[in-house]
């Protein structure tokens, strides 16, 4: 498997923070939230 740099602009953090919260709060599912955003990062 290949592994790649990938810079996350500040955009995308906000992005990924709303995601995260988006999954967490509104879907009822934190660790869901958690898994999905450490295994992007």
């Amino acid at each position: 498997m290949e592994h790649y740099n990938v810079i996350i602009t500040p955009d995308a953090a906000v992005d990924l923070s709303q995601l995260k919260s988006y999954i967490a709060y509104t879907l009822q599912a934190p660790e869901t939230a958690l898994k999905y955003i450490h295994g992007l990062r």
